[in-house]
């Protein structure tokens, strides 16, 4: 409540980071929903937001991005007003809970269809063990590798009921 405070009385909102460690940015996304104009570095999650959206500072040029973003939002109301305008109504259609619930149930069934080829490698996996097939590692290495594969795309392990 007290960032949402802050955000509203701002005339413009400075979100600039590096390195960029986030995913994301609550300031930012509150800031774009509040319809802020706001100043972002021009990388990470920030470099894919729409150029109409946000004023992009490029990180190998920030000291004269910052001076000359500043100046064209301080001397062009319009400016200010169609970058809030905008970051508003792409903020609203982009980062709403109804489209990340819809996402992520799009992730979780994307995930189970991966989870039986995995349990069929693993299955493989354990009976070349059981046949002492780990003495030939021409045999197994290639299960092993498919396996690795396969849990490193971000989905769940059978394994240890888990997700990576």
């Amino acid at each position: 409540q007290e960032l949402a405070r802050e955000i509203a009385d701002a005339d413009i909102m400075c979100c600039l980071r590096s390195p960029v460690l986030e995913a994301a940015s609550a300031s930012t996304i509150e800031a774009m929903l509040m319809g802020k104009p706001t100043m972002v570095s021009d990388h990470g999650f920030y470099a894919e937001l729409p150029d109409c959206c946000v004023a992009k500072i490029s990180p190998a040029t920030e000291i004269e991005g910052i001076r000359d973003s500043l100046l064209a939002l301080l001397s062009s109301a319009d400016y200010r007003d169609a970058l809030g305008s905008n970051a508003a109504l792409f903020a609203k259609a982009t980062f709403s809970a109804d489209r990340y619930a819809g996402r992520l149930v799009k992730v979780v069934e994307a995930a189970a269809t991966v989870s039986h080829p995995l349990r069929a490698m693993e299955s493989f996996a354990n009976t070349i063990r059981r046949w002492g097939g780990l003495r030939n590692s021409e045999l197994v290495a290639p299960i092993i590798s498919a396996q690795a594969d396969f849990a490193g795309a971000g989905v769940c392990s059978p394994a240890d009921n888990s997700c990576n």
